[in-house]
């Protein structure tokens, strides 16, 4: 089941001069925006911050943690546009773009 999301109404994928607002993206499967992919994310939360996490970066297939935000904070503000963490680089990076799926507690 696709679980389509539209970024408009989450208040997602914020990037300079609204780049990905109002598109709908599908949360469930590797979609794209203007050839960047849209990745699904869970949230952890700790005592102090939360966590964004990618169980694998669509460019090196390995898991990456992203911010999310202080514990007083909504970690679905923090989603949008990020650059990636792989160790090597990989040709065609371009980013991605995180949505909050899951949350765990």
């Amino acid at each position: 089941m696709t679980n389509s999301v539209s970024s408009r109404e989450r208040g997602s994928a914020r990037r300079r001069g609204g780049g990905f607002r109002g598109r709908s993206v599908s949360a469930t499967d590797l979609g794209y925006v203007d050839g960047i992919p849209v990745v699904p994310v869970t949230v952890e939360r700790t005592r102090m911050l939360h966590l964004l996490h990618l169980a694998a970066c669509p460019y090196c297939g390995q898991p990456h943690i992203h911010g999310g935000g202080l514990a007083d904070q909504d970690p679905r503000e923090f989603e949008g546009h990020r650059i990636t963490h792989c160790l090597k680089r990989v040709p065609g990076d371009r980013g991605y773009v995180l949505i909050v799926t899951e949350e765990v507690r």
